[in-house]
């Protein structure tokens, strides 16, 4: 056997190596404090920046990929990334928070194009160049957004100002990166051969098996004192094929199984049975009809498809709370905190500092786990939603008008899910979920309810609305027990009120680990049942299917 061993340069070294703390943020650190652009003949001299921070984030990825049984894909791949921060100002009024559309982020500004060098291996000099270079660009940035910011307020009136850095103490955390060991030879086997299992079925167009392990490690300081190191490992094979029915609608179905390292993950015989079930799935939907009327009545999310809709109508409305100025968007959920936003039944937790979840067979690695947030703030559970109140939301140390203080929930630049926990104190069997569903249809003078049981992962970015993706296996379920499998159905723009319009909820919790925004994130909750929900049926036309049979 070919046995590798991922092992990176690039890592902090208690026993006398580079130290990249020590020896490359905290210096250049010093110096950028020190900024300060000279004054002009009619300006005063600019503003030097009050807080500074960088990340070094450090990442080797090994992928196999594998196409109906053949090798696609096989490499190992290196990249470092310098991420400088710098605030100018004060705390109370600083260049945040301010949508200029000229600059690249509201939170920290321009990240500083010539600072974002990928070097493959460490080297002192070569990462202080580029922290260098970064400083000076994000402080440059933000000196001119803070002056438009100032321009800015002159011609409004702000009601209640806040202030744009909140108070957080001082962490530090250290967990090195643990290197991921592959197997080469047999991860490649696997791959192919879980993949090869697509061969059988004609009607796929794509059949892919990919296996990836990887391994990252986030380095943090900042001028405040506040510095961790923070390795994560993590492995994932993805099952997915394409396929296209008769009148040509294209149709795509995935599944992935995640973990820590390879123990985590399913053993090849279980591989070979998903990759079946996912084949057989692609046939069933490929032959179901398109649905031929709109529909308004209840709905029923299970498995997936539940996870998602949470995350959907709890995790991102209650994420990125604050508004920039300039920016106001009317009748979010966090303005009604300490309010009924949802029925009373129903609980939501936020809390990364679990790491596994119990599926009652074995403990499951949570992705959306984390010690310490992207503020450099030690990460707490946070009490979203308590019998239908509204409690707290998402913070990280950008005040809002209502909460001042972070809860260690900063996920890139503003406060986001981790690990969300959706719970009830009235569970309900699946058989009542849709016993109850088919009441409701009845009312509505329907002849079937909607059953959901996945949806595809993405979802609009930036919306200020509530939006679901679309789904990808949904069934009429009819009063006789028929379930009868349709395609072409999409969500209308949800209600605000969803939560409210929630039914029932399930006894059957499930997990959902997922890159959500750009972010690791878990989703553990029961199936829901909602009272009522829009769908529309497809109206475009497709590409028709190839007219030669698959070779």
């Amino acid at each position: 056997m070919n046995a590798l061993v991922l092992t990176m340069a690039l890592s902090a070294s208690p026993d006398g190596g580079i130290d990249v703390i020590k020896d490359v943020l905290l210096p250049e650190i010093a110096r950028a404090k020190t900024l300060k652009l000279p004054a002009t003949e009619n300006e005063k001299p600019a503003d030097p920046p009050y807080w500074v921070g960088a990340f070094v984030n450090e990442l080797e990825t090994y992928d196999v990929r594998a196409s109906f049984g053949a090798l696609t894909g096989r490499g190992q791949e290196t990249s470092l990334q310098c991420l400088p921060r710098v605030r100018v100002g004060n705390k109370k009024f600083d260049d945040s928070n301010f949508a200029d559309r000229g600059s690249f982020s509201f939170l920290f500004g321009d990240m500083g194009g010539r600072g974002r060098l990928s070097p493959a291996e460490l080297d002192v000099d070569l990462l202080r160049h580029a922290l260098w270079l970064g400083f000076d660009d994000a402080y440059k940035s933000a000196v001119e957004r803070l002056a438009k910011k100032r321009a800015f307020v002159q011609t409004i009136s702000v009601a209640e100002p806040t202030d744009d850095f909140g108070p957080a103490p001082v962490f530090t955390f250290d967990r090195p990166r643990v290197p991921v060991k592959v197997d080469a030879d047999q991860t490649a086997a696997l791959t192919r051969r879980t993949s090869a299992v697509f061969l059988e079925n004609p009607l796929l167009q794509e059949g892919t098996a990919w296996y990836r392990a990887r391994s990252s490690q986030q380095t943090f300081a900042s001028s405040e004192g506040a510095m961790h190191r923070l390795g994560e490992e993590e492995v994932f094979v993805q099952l997915a094929v394409s396929a296209q029915a008769a009148d040509g609608m294209d149709l795509r179905l995935r599944k992935q199984f995640n973990g820590h390292d390879a123990a985590d993950l399913p053993s090849e015989a279980e591989l070979i049975d998903a990759a079946k079930k996912l084949s057989a799935q692609m046939t069933a939907l490929a032959k179901a009809p398109v649905a031929d009327e709109d529909y308004s009545g209840p709905v029923l999310f299970v498995d997936q498809a539940a996870a998602l809709f949470f995350l959907s109508s709890i995790g991102d409305p209650l994420s990125n709370p604050r508004e920039p100025l300039g920016a106001r968007v009317e009748g979010r959920m966090i303005e009604r905190l300490g309010k009924r936003v949802a029925a009373k039944f129903l609980s939501a937790t936020d809390d990364p500092t679990v790491a596994t979840w119990n599926d009652g067979k074995r403990a499951v690695p949570l992705w959306g786990a984390f010690p310490v947030d992207d503020d450099g703030v030690q990460s707490q559970r946070v009490g979203l939603i308590e019998s239908g109140v509204l409690k707290k939301y998402y913070m990280s140390r950008t005040p809002t008008a209502r909460l001042k203080e972070t809860n260690g929930h900063a996920r890139g630049v503003q406060g986001g899910v981790g690990n969300l926990f959706v719970t009830t104190t009235a569970p309900t069997t699946r058989a009542q979920l849709k016993k109850r569903m088919l009441e409701l249809a009845k009312d509505e003078d329907l002849d079937y309810g909607l059953m959901v049981e996945s949806m595809g992962e993405t979802v609009p970015r930036n919306a200020s609305d509530l939006r679901l993706s679309a789904p990808v296996l949904i069934w009429k379920v009819y009063a006789d027990g028929r379930e009868v499998l349709v395609r072409g159905l999409s969500f209308k723009t949800l209600s605000g009120r969803v939560l409210k319009e929630l039914e029932a909820m399930g006894d059957d919790p499930s997990l959902l680990n997922l890159e959500h925004r750009g972010q690791r994130t878990s989703v553990v909750a029961p199936s829901v049942l909602v009272k009522l929900m829009d769908l529309t049926r497809t109206r475009q036309d497709f590409e028709k299917p190839p007219v030669l049979p698959r070779p």
